[in-house]
Parts: C-alpha cells; sequence; structure tokens
C-alpha cells in the first residue's frame, strides 16, 4: 500500500517468514545510512530514555500465529467468505521477511509514542535493502497491570475487522476513502505485499501519569507497502 493508503487495487495474498525470539537490537546496516532528506532510519536510532523495555521480540509460537492469522484472514477473501467482497483468484501465500521483522521490532523497542498515542515512524526510515516501499500496522495495548500475555490473534483480527467499514465498490479504486479508518485492513490484504514482518514489546514509560503504565506495541512491516 503506497504511502499507508486506504485503498487498494485488487486483491493478492501477502507471505511471510520468521522473526528472531529475542532481537539484541536491529542492524543499523550500511545502506540504511543512506536515508532520504537526512532522515534517520528507524533501525539506526538510539533507544527511547523514557523506555523502559520489560520484553522485547516474539517467541517461534507467536511468529507462528502472527503469519497463520494473516493467512487465514486473506484465504477467506481469497475464498469470498467475507460478506459483499469478491472472491480474489490469485492470492498466494505471505512470506515472513526477517529484515522487515527486525525494523519493525526496532519499531516496537522505541516504545514511541506521540500525544499519548502510538506514532508510526517515517515511510522513508523503514525501507529495507529487499523493500523500498514498506507498509506499516501498528497496534497498541495498555493497562495498570503488567499482563504478560501476546495477543497476535487477536491484534491481526482488529486490524482485519475494519472490513466491517470498507466499501465493496471501491476494492479496485486507488482512491482514499472516507469514514472510518480502514487502512490496517487494506494493507493486511493489500495487492502488491509479498512479505511480512512483526516485532513486538512490552514496555513502561519514565514520567507516565496515564493509570495504566504497562504498555504493549505491536508493529508489522509489510513490503513492498
Amino acid at each position: 500500500m503506497r504511502r499507508a493508503s486506504n485503498c487498494m487495487a485488487s486483491l493478492l495474498l501477502l507471505s511471510a517468514a520468521l522473526l528472531p525470539a529475542t532481537l539484541d537490537g536491529a542492524v543499523c546496516k550500511s545502506e540504511y545510512k543512506n536515508a532520504p532528506g537526512g532522515l534517520v532510519h528507524t533501525a539506526c536510532k538510539p533507544p527511547n530514555r523514557r523506555c523502559k523495555i520489560t520484553s522485547s521480540g516474539l517467541s517461534s509460537s507467536k511468529k507462528t500465529e502472527f503469519l497463520k492469522a494473516h493467512n487465514d484472514y486473506r484465504m477467506k477473501v481469497a475464498k469470498g467468505d467475507l460478506p459483499n467482497f469478491p472472491k480474489a483468484a490469485d492470492m498466494q501465500k505471505l512470506i515472513w521477511d526477517d529484515e522487515l521483522a527486525e525494523v519493525a521490532q526496532a519499531l516496537a523497542d522505541q516504545c514511541t509514542v506521540s500525544n499519548g498515542g502510538i506514532k508510526h515512524d517515517k515511510y522513508d526510515e523503514r525501507f529495507t535493502v529487499k523493500f523500498k516501499q514498506v507498509g506499516q500496522n501498528l497496534g497498541w495495548a495498555a493497562a495498570s497491570f503488567d499482563d504478560p500475555d501476546v495477543d497476535v490473534i487477536g491484534q491481526v483480527t482488529r486490524w482485519f475487522n475494519e472490513y466491517q467499514y470498507f466499501n465493496p465498490a471501491g476494492i479496485h479504486s486507488l482512491r482514499h476513502q472516507s469514514g472510518p479508518a480502514v487502512g490496517h485492513f487494506t494493507q493486511v490484504i493489500w495487492a502488491a505485499t509479498e512479505a511480512v514482518g512483526c516485532g513486538m514489546a512490552r514496555y513502561t514509560l519514565q514520567d507516565d501519569r496515564s493509570g495504566t503504565p504497562y504498555q504493549k506495541l505491536y508493529v508489522c512491516n509489510y513490503g513492498p507497502g
């Protein structure tokens, strides 16, 4: 999905590989140091000093859940099992891309917040060696207690369930739709995407006074997106 567009031209199934169970920090590759406009690539940014990481990365079982959840929902669309949506005859399975996952994990480990909410990195800060155009979905949860549960399936479900607000008549249009946000849904089933990689972090933020200091950030990057 170019520039995180909320629309799509056609349906094509993504593919997915595996993400490291824990990440000791994304590698700031030489290619990342050429980010346009003087931007700093996400994998090259210093740690967020406000952020205290409780856990970082995904277990192998959670990686599998992330991959399967994406593919299950895409297959639902491909088969025409989504109400009012046409079948997508050329759907393929997602593959997982380790480098996409590394950069996604780097953003999760930044615990990036903006005015009390999560914040995407810039489009030109998340490219990989293989994918120059990378889309992104974020998910966030906060609680007053430390909950170690990593609800991967629930997160992908929340993204996908935006289909309820998507007008199927615009499925072949490149125009943005008005109304409730549907960008997470369209990114999950975006036509040109070949690969996905995800990361997750549990953390607290220094001087947080929200009453829900225990937070989780889920990040999936899609290439091309």
